[in-house]
């Protein structure tokens, strides 16, 4: 049997409202390939360090990847970077909770699978053609509840004994933004200066310049980095453009819109099963298990009938 080797995923956070950090940096940082990719590169390979130095070097950048195959859904990827090495990376910046993170994930993978394949090839060229896949989520919410580090690597592995990676190809990293409000990043680490400065200027709805001057020690990364000078050179030039930022901030609204209208859909639908398991004469402990409602959501159920 494999298994990711994540087992304790969280499947609750408070939500966070988008803001630069899922909007500008993907539109306005990401969307020029020629000149986005020393950006993309340097942000990757500094934030996963160690797990990061086998990575080829960015060719192209594409922002809001679309993929679409005949009667399936369609599947939007904020960021795939190519690679000189038969690499794909793909970077998600989900900045509200999501529970079904793998899932989104793995959709993401197949089509990007499905589409590096052609028809007539033997398994032997399919597994050649096959891109060594890094998967790397930018989360707003804790994923783990039984780990203190923000970068949480996950990979496929054999699950008896002598447990060890089954397959090499696909790479998994999630990083836990939050945990950078809760200590002072090590700022000698420039992935950790990254985080640091991306994500202060998400919740405080600040330009990355003006987290710079908010603290002396982020000096060194600021003016070393050349990565980090890029982004923070577009970045200005974006947030410049209003009519950019009218766009970012509308898609921004419609997509937080959706995500409430999908829970309130949940939550309706779970109430309805409750109802009926109340009818029925089912506890509440087995009516908790089933529908994930509080007790107290519950009760009130049943006060109601």
């Amino acid at each position: 049997m494999l298994k990711f080797d994540d087992s304790t995923a969280k499947k609750t956070a408070p939500p966070i409202i988008a803001s630069p950090l899922n909007d500008i940096v993907i539109a306005a940082i990401f969307t020029d390939a020629d000149s986005a990719g020393l950006a993309a590169e340097y942000l990757v390979k500094d934030v996963l360090g160690e797990y990061g130095k086998h990575l080829g070097k960015v060719v192209s950048v594409t922002a809001q990847d679309y993929h679409k195959l005949v009667n399936f859904r369609g599947c939007r990827v904020d960021v795939v970077c190519r690679t000189d090495d038969n690499e794909l990376w793909l970077v998600e910046f989900q900045m509200y909770d999501d529970e079904f993170m793998y899932e989104r994930n793995l959709v993401e993978l197949s089509y990007l699978i499905i589409n590096s394949t052609s028809a007539g090839t033997t398994v032997e060229e399919m597994a050649e053609d096959i891109p060594h896949i890094v998967v790397i989520n930018f989360l707003d919410f804790k994923i783990r509840t039984d780990n203190p580090d923000w970068l949480q690597p996950v990979h496929l592995t054999y699950d008896k004994e002598p447990q060890r990676v089954a397959y090499y190809k696909l790479e998994i990293f999630n990083i836990q933004l939050p945990l950078f409000t809760e200590r002072e990043p090590d700022f000698s680490n420039d992935g950790e200066c990254w985080l640091y400065v991306m994500y202060q200027a998400h919740i405080k709805k600040m330009t990355p310049g003006e987290v710079l001057e908010m603290d002396s020690k982020l000096e060194r990364f600021a003016t070393t980095n050349p990565g980090f000078r890029q982004f923070e050179t577009r970045f200005r030039q974006a947030i410049a453009d209003p009519e950019l930022l009218d766009l970012l901030r509308m898609e921004a609204s419609e997509r937080i819109r959706q995500a409430g209208m999908k829970k309130a859909v949940e939550k309706n639908k779970a109430k309805e099963i409750a109802q009926n398991m109340l009818s029925d004469g089912e506890s509440i402990e087995k009516i908790i298990r089933y529908t994930e409602l509080t007790r107290e959501e519950i009760e009130n159920l049943h006060n109601t009938e």
